[in-house]
């Protein structure tokens, strides 16, 4: 199986492969962000996800603001794990298992929050949980199976492929930050809104779909 069909049987979920072809074509990171927003957006329809992102958001303003009145590092840690017991609990709730990567990004989102400066609001709390599930779904689905063929096929040494890649989460995190209304202002049973594109996409941009097109059919 040649490497690029190899690479889009690694990633995994709806729009996914999308994703991958643009981050090997090189794209600007902010069309990959957006369009990594847009997978969440995708795989949060296929497989229910808008509850079980809502609940998590629901525990976190109360644990936060009692993790930030804790003193000493043990007790600290020990809070950090009790607000993720709750969000673990959340995301059993999930029937189809779908919903494990959830956990680290969440807990990436709570330490973020513990170190603002000031105690965060609910919508802060609600912006950083979508930007850390955001990012951590590009990491999770698509960046972690395949980092070390993508810096091989580039060419890249890890230094540049690591900025590369700071730059999609960095732009990622800001997309994903402008999904809390379709998420938390819509109906709790309707579907989350695919977010209008700001950056648009050049057909240039996708010449690495023509790679896979036997791969992808019907499946994105």
């Amino acid at each position: 199986m040649p490497d690029g069909d190899s690479m889009n049987w690694k990633v995994r979920g709806k729009r996914s492969r999308i994703v991958l072809s643009l981050v090997r074509s090189g794209a600007d990171p902010r069309l990959v962000g957006q369009e990594a927003a847009r997978m969440l957006v995708s795989q949060a329809n296929e497989k229910n996800w808008k509850p079980v992102i809502r609940r998590i958001a629901g525990l976190m303003p109360e644990g936060i603001r009692a993790l930030r009145s804790t003193e000493g590092f043990g007790s600290h840690s020990e809070k950090i794990d009790q607000i993720c017991e709750g969000i673990q609990a959340a995301i059993d709730g999930c029937s189809d298992g779908s919903a494990g990567w959830m956990l680290p990004a969440s807990r990436r989102a709570i330490c973020a929050l513990d170190d603002a400066p000031i105690t965060p609001d609910s919508g802060q709390v609600r912006q950083e949980l979508m930007s850390s599930l955001a990012a951590g779904l590009l990491d999770q689905r698509v960046l972690q199976p395949v980092r070390q063929d993508l810096a091989r096929e580039a060419g890249r040494d890890r230094s540049e492929q690591f900025a590369y890649e700071h730059e999609m989460i960095d732009s990622t995190r800001s997309e994903g930050a402008r999904l809390v209304g379709t998420f938390f202002n819509a109906p709790p049973d309707s579907a989350v809104r695919t977010p209008v594109r700001t950056v648009p996409v050049k057909i240039t941009d996708l010449d690495r779909l023509s790679e896979p097109l036997t791969v992808l059919g019907g499946l994105l």
